[in-house]
């Protein structure tokens, strides 16, 4: 009996005690532990992504280009809104009315009800610190921290690209890791690379009372995923060469891409007109981004790798060289010129000049009639069956210097430009046994020969390389690779030829303005005809002026490609351009003996005040298109008088 009783109270004893524990145990997370008092409230648990910080882009040197600046992102949480919040909240944010309404509605379509929805992004620290202080007026506000991207420099623009909100599309194509409010690059470096730059993003679980206030982490963050930082990109780029090329296009339309021949770096590509990057960033970016949309020079068209444009004589460099491996002619070959083309009635026309003595001579002074003869030698040499069959092999020439070539570079955008081949006569001329007389006009980069910027600077540290080729690319880590990994087409002697007149170019040909002290340039001018269509009818306007160039003649570290668009002769204005680059970045300033042609090719304004009045526009280039014709029928008339015999 005894034995029973101390059983039963040792029992009871064990449950009273236990139950004592309970108490002081509920007693503590009701009324001590505070904490679990709030988690107690928690309905659920949110999954939140981390954005990740953006990678950074650094030019050739090091110099930083692009980085990321904290910003703050206005959220608007539809549960919390109010009928009657609308004039509050469109005051204290100084925004209209519609803007407030667009981004409920699209919430709601979106399903976001208790979810932030994005309102306003890229608040600077100034705005988000006049707003703080009443934030906590509006519940159905809330902010988040973000990164917004910044440019150092008001340079680059077309070339870096810029950041933009996703869309639809963008998160349909992304298996899901863009969300509604992310951003990526739409254009440039920053679209191509986005997989780079863009890191990876991390996560994190927070607790949510039955109101969607975060109340803490989840399980102190023992769940949580970092964020994985974007890859920082070193470009080819010298930032301070392209700001001084950019300052000397200023005020006029075209473009200008510049090759390290030795490697394929490229060391400046820019189109003009262009903007500041920093234009598209911020609260400003919608206004901005429509004035650059219906601007009639096209800002945001990048004509360095998206225009194609007749190379003009910039090609007869190329010319040669093919006409001199396949043995057409010789280096001493000589046709004379009486202002044209004799054995096709004249055309095409040519300018004033001596006498040529071979290839050298012929491309320092450019003569038309030369290249025509040159052209048509090449097309008719007996190594070939026939004339079919000698254009095809001229074209696998030109796919060597780069033409009817698409350059994988690291952007969007990139153009091919277009060389013809025998099909494409075969199809315009319907079975007609065409010859060189029907296409002579490609003797001399114009007719259907097609090339963009950065096709003529390639095609140029082709032959400043003498024919060892790279591929033009705008990452410093990226392997350098030849383009052309067989034999080379075209024997390194003839590049010799080839080279000594783009010299004699600046020495004492058509470039003669633009030499260069103490650095052996070599270069080549050209004028591309220029037409359009107004009331139907093709009118030719001024012609574009180009240039393409090297330099140093031995050892070259810089080879370019200048378009100015409806700028006349190539020594007017991309000459100049051209060689004040090339001085820039070889000696890092202008001397004060050229400071003169730097002076007036920064303040020249080929756009005008009437750039947006296009038919007033093109009456004036037409104007101008016509004067020169008539100074060069003078020209040619002098010279024919002058000569008696042409010998054929």
């Amino acid at each position: 009996m005894i034995e029973n009783g101390y059983r039963k109270f040792g029992v009871s004893g064990f449950f009273i005690l236990l139950l004592l524990v309970l108490i002081l145990k509920l007693f503590h997370l009701q009324i001590i532990d505070k904490k679990y008092r709030s988690i107690s409230n928690t309905v659920s648990v949110l999954e939140e992504q981390v954005i990740p910080s953006r990678g950074a882009i650094y030019d050739r040197n090091g110099e930083l280009i692009v980085y990321n600046a904290p910003v703050y992102d206005m959220y608007l949480i539809v549960d919390a809104y109010e009928e009657d919040d609308s004039s509050k909240i469109t005051e204290f944010l100084a925004i209209e009315n519609s803007l407030l309404q667009e981004k409920l509605a699209e919430a709601k379509s979106k399903g976001f009800w208790k979810r932030p929805y994005p309102l306003l992004k890229g608040l600077s620290e100034t705005d988000y610190a006049v707003l703080q202080e009443d934030l906590y007026r509006y519940p159905a506000l809330t902010v988040k921290t973000a990164t917004q991207r910044r440019y150092r420099y008001p340079n680059g623009a077309l070339l870096l690209g810029y950041m933009g909100e996703v869309d639809s599309a963008d998160i349909a194509n992304s298996e899901e890791y863009y969300k509604i409010g992310d951003v990526l690059g739409k254009t440039g470096i920053e679209r191509y690379h986005e997989d780079s730059l863009k890191g990876e993003k991390g996560l994190q679980y927070l607790l949510r009372d039955k109101n969607s206030v975060v109340v803490g982490r989840y399980k102190d963050g023992d769940y949580d995923v970092p964020a994985t930082p974007g890859k920082d990109l070193r470009l080819t780029i010298d930032i301070e060469l392209q700001a001084y090329a950019e300052r000397l296009m200023n005020g006029k339309v075209g473009s200008l891409v510049a090759i390290d021949p030795q490697t394929g770096e490229i060391l400046s590509m820019l189109s003009s007109p262009s903007y500041d990057p920093n234009w598209l960033t911020g609260r400003q970016r919608n206004k901005y981004f429509r004035a650059l949309l219906v601007d009639s020079l096209k800002p945001m068209f990048n004509r360095a790798v998206s225009a194609e444009y007749p190379p003009g004589s910039t090609f007869k460099p190329l010319a040669s060289l093919i006409a001199l491996e396949t043995g057409s002619v010789t280096e001493d070959f000589r046709y004379p010129c009486s202002g044209g083309y004799a054995r096709n009635r004249g055309k095409p026309g040519c300018h004033a000049h001596s006498p040529l003595t071979g290839v050298t001579d012929a491309i320092r002074q450019s003569c038309n009639a030369y290249y025509a003869e040159n052209f048509r030698l090449t097309l008719l040499n007996e190594k070939y069956a026939n004339t079919r069959v000698a254009l095809d092999d001229w074209y696998k020439y030109m796919t060597f210097f780069g033409y009817d070539t698409k350059f994988d570079i690291g952007i969007d955008g990139i153009r091919e430009g277009f060389f013809p081949d025998s099909e494409y006569y075969d199809n315009i001329y319907n079975d007609w046994n065409w010859g060189p007389m029907a296409i002579i006009s490609l003797a001399i980069g114009q007719g259907e020969t097609l090339a963009t910027t950065l096709q003529m600077a390639q095609s140029t540290a082709v032959i400043a390389n003498r024919g060892d080729g790279k591929k033009p690319h705008l990452l410093k880590d990226e392997p350098i690779s030849t383009v052309y990994e067989n034999e080379k087409p075209i024997s390194p002697r003839y590049f010799d030829v080839v080279v000594d007149g783009m010299e004699q170019t600046f020495l004492s040909g058509t470039a003669r303005g633009s030499q260069i002290d103490s650095i052996s340039a070599c270069g080549k001018t050209g004028t591309a005809e220029n037409f359009a269509m107004v009331d139907g009818k093709r009118v030719q306007l001024d012609d574009h002026s180009l240039f393409v160039a090297f330099a140093p003649k031995e050892n070259p570290k810089i080879a370019l490609a200048v378009i100015i668009e409806n700028g006349g002769y190539g020594s007017t204005y991309a000459a100049p351009i051209a060689s004040l680059v090339i001085e820039k970045y070889l000696k890092d300033s202008i001397p004060e003996n050229r400071k003169y042609i730097e002076k007036r090719m920064l303040e020249s304004n080929l756009i005008g005040l009437e750039r947006d009045n296009y038919l007033e526009f093109v009456a004036e280039q037409q104007a101008r298109a016509e004067e020169r014709k008539r100074k060069a029928e003078l020209e040619k008339l002098q010279l024919s008088q002058q000569t008696t015999d042409v010998e054929l």
